[in-house]
């Protein structure tokens, strides 16, 4: 399959084909990821927090490039992150134990050796 759609794309869109092509791989291949954890190992990789944070970050992903565009990029790059950090722990996707164990750990200081 790659075969062929390497053949149809790159003479069409030179080397952004092959970026093309590989992502069509990349994104199969993940698809097949997940439905042999669904089926072989009765997971299910997703629950109803995820899908809503993945649709508030796809959001919120779509805002900062459309409109925010004379934006500094230091400043989208600081807004990205604050949202999306707001997002995983507002959705439940990361539990708040796990940010006070991270921030316990950051809190630590180094040994002296």
């Amino acid at each position: 399959m790659a075969l062929i759609l390497y053949s149809l794309l790159i003479p069409k869109f030179g080397f952004l084909g092959t970026a093309y092509v590989s992502m069509v791989q990349l994104i199969l291949l993940k698809i097949i990821y997940l439905i042999f954890v669904y089926k072989m190992l009765k997971l299910n990789p997703f629950n109803k927090n995820i899908l809503v944070a993945l649709f508030f970050i796809i959001s919120s992903i779509i805002f900062f490039k459309n409109f925010m565009l004379h934006t500094p990029l230091i400043i989208k790059g600081f807004l990205t992150t604050v949202v999306y950090f707001a997002i995983i722990v507002g959705t439940g996707v990361l539990k708040k134990e796990s940010l006070v164990l991270w921030y316990n750990l950051l809190k630590r200081k180094p040994q002296k050796r």
